[in-house]
């Protein structure tokens, strides 16, 4: 993720906030998890505290919508897409439980790349029987 620019960097750490407010709660292995990614993506501080502030807030409603297409028009590559959609799964199994919410978010972000249903219950039989 290092070689991502800065503004995609970004996008993905927000979507990371996203998800982890999508259930109106956020804990420590959470947090925890966004750090760390913001680790492996070697923001600088003012990237950092851009995060800290995404993380200590809930995201309205409108912001989720506007979240979704900004990352529609900023992750045009593949890659991108499919390493956001890794770390967003990683993220929602981070607390040991799979939320509704969290679920419907992740839903949303795959449907607005195009995988369908289909796509999404083989990718998940795949997860459980590898």
């Amino acid at each position: 993720m290092r070689d991502m620019g800065s503004a995609k960097k970004l996008l993905v750490l927000r979507a990371l906030c996203g998800l982890a407010w999508s259930d109106d709660r956020v804990d420590k292995t959470e947090v925890d998890f966004v750090a760390r990614a913001a680790d492996e993506m070697g923001l600088d501080d003012d990237q950092r505290e851009r995060i800290e502030g995404w993380i200590a807030v809930p995201m309205a409603e409108l912001d989720a919508r506007r979240l979704l297409r900004d990352i529609m028009r900023g992750l045009l590559d593949r890659r991108d897409r499919a390493r956001l959609l890794e770390l967003l799964r990683q993220l929602a199994a981070a607390d040991g439980e799979i939320s509704a919410p969290e679920r419907a978010f992740i839903t949303d972000v795959e449907k607005q790349f195009g995988i369908g249903a289909a796509f999404r219950a083989m990718l998940s039989v795949r997860k459980t029987g590898e």
